[in-house]
């Protein structure tokens, strides 16, 4: 028996001939001989149900092929993008929820040097504006399975770090007329934190919508006899955090797009 394998969604070469393996030659057939119609586009996965007499019959291959596609991997390689100052502290403790006080006392700090007239008053009342501060934090960590989309879409995460920070920091520049947000681009790296999540951490519900996803590519690129993966806007919430022995590496991107100005970090 092959040792299992890490499904890591942008790399077809990776996973399509396992997907392949995983359908019978019956279905194989039928998802090759569909009409131009239904592979128009890499981004319409649900045009296959219309291979099928009925929803159910859809719904049934969907399953068979999540559990035996899945039961071939071992992780499902997933991406988290931050700021930090250090990665040890990720190798050691995995990524936790940081206590807020020490956050918003973290950034009090780093705008006072800039700005001396703020106070920590100022800073709590942006907060209690912006975020829920009363209770227990969640210690939820969202992740994304295609790091390009993460990296088109979500670097406002790798250049301003917490994005409840950053409201903060809006809130503030609100209330004071004064732009601060740059400021947060002053501390810490741009991380990509590569985590490798086991398939047994993974909720049925995700296993079967990647599996919806990977069924579909599997066939788009078979009828059009290519090796595309489109760029992937899925995310997971693993709501107990991250711990390190999930953690398989890091990324350093050194251009980033800034969503709210459209430049880049060089």
């Amino acid at each position: 028996m092959e040792t299992p394998r890490t499904f890591e969604w942008s790399n077809f070469d990776c996973w399509g001939l396992i997907a392949a393996g995983c359908l019978s030659a019956t279905t194989r057939k039928l998802l090759s001989s569909a009409a131009l119609g239904t592979y128009q586009s890499p981004d319409w996965p649900q045009a296959l149900e219309a291979l099928f007499d009925t929803e159910a019959q859809y719904e049934s291959l969907v399953g068979k092929f999540s559990e035996e596609f899945f039961s071939t991997m071992r992780a499902v390689r997933v991406f988290h993008c931050t700021r930090t100052r250090s990665v040890e502290s990720f190798r050691a403790n995995g990524i936790r929820a940081i206590d807020l006080e020490q956050r918003l006392h973290g950034l009090f700090v780093l705008l006072r040097e800039h700005l001396p007239s703020l106070t920590y008053a100022d800073v709590m009342e942006a907060a209690r504006k912006t975020l829920t501060i009363d209770g227990p934090r969640e210690n939820t960590v969202y992740v994304g399975v295609d790091v390009r989309f993460l990296m088109d879409h979500c670097g406002h995460y790798l250049l301003y770090g917490s994005e409840g920070v950053l409201a903060v920091v809006r809130q503030l520049e609100d209330s004071l007329g004064q732009e601060l947000a740059h400021h947060l681009k002053k501390e810490g790296t741009p991380t990509v934190v590569e985590i490798d999540l086991p398939v047994g951490a993974l909720e049925r519900s995700d296993q079967q919508g990647l599996a919806r996803e990977a069924l579909y590519t599997y066939a788009y690129n078979t009828f059009h006899r290519t090796r595309e993966v489109r760029a992937l806007d899925y995310g997971l919430c693993l709501h107990d955090g991250v711990p390190p022995e999930w953690i398989f590496g890091f990324q350093h991107p050194t251009e980033i797009r800034d969503p709210f100005s459209g430049s880049s970090r060089v």
